[in-house]
């Protein structure tokens, strides 16, 4: 009868011991399920994709080059970096940008605001625009190809950006000069940045 009790006794602990092993292993799953889906969301939610800083995704000297290739393949001279239109670019960047971008978002086609003006002195062929919205940045995003497939689907910003020649009246006198420098500006301002890609000649 001691032996049966000592049997039956062990039986239990041994059950328990093993119900106990049992829920042991189904708890540290059920822990992991909870902290697991809060890692991958809060990494969902956080943009997986690392953040990269504007000035990285929107590369004025990177501009320029592609800008280069591209001329280079419709048969156009590259542009040659012109400390002078890079200083009338910053300028019209700034000035567009202003007043939380009514400049730019008024101005049209072929009448860009305040250009005529603001060109006076500069040896200017023309410009051509980009201006993103901060607020809605697509870090991943290659700006500086979508600037210039932009541009290309334009007609106006595609004679910019291929232009070889400009003609230049001086009393009866026209002369035709080479298109062959020019210069990428950006000013990020608040909530929006503004490239300004200005073309021109010697």
């Amino acid at each position: 009868m001691r032996k049966q009790t000592i049997i039956i006794f062990s039986s239990i602990i041994f059950i328990l011991f093993l119900v106990l092993i049992k829920v042991g292993n189904n708890s540290v799953p059920d822990r992991v399920t909870k902290i697991v889906p809060t890692i991958m969301l809060t990494a969902d939610e956080g943009n997986p994709v690392p953040k990269k800083d504007v000035n990285e995704v929107f590369d004025v000297e990177n501009v320029l080059q592609i800008v280069n290739q591209y001329r280079s393949r419709m048969g156009a001279p590259e542009l040659v970096k012109s400390t002078s239109l890079c200083e009338l670019a910053q300028n019209r960047a700034k000035y567009l940008i202003a007043d939380n971008m009514k400049a730019f978002n008024e101005s049209g086609l072929e009448a860009h605001i305040g250009m005529p003006e603001q060109a006076k002195g500069y040896n200017f062929a023309g410009e051509a625009l980009m201006g993103i919205d901060l607020t809605n940045f697509d870090h991943s995003a290659n700006l500086d190809q979508a600037s210039l497939e932009n541009w290309k689907k334009s007609p106006s910003h595609n004679k910019v950006l291929t232009r070889t020649v400009i003609k230049i009246r001086t009393g009866t006198t026209i002369s035709e000069l080479a298109v062959n420098q020019g210069c990428v500006a950006k000013t990020i301002d608040g909530e929006h940045t503004l490239m300004v890609l200005i073309t021109g000649y010697k």
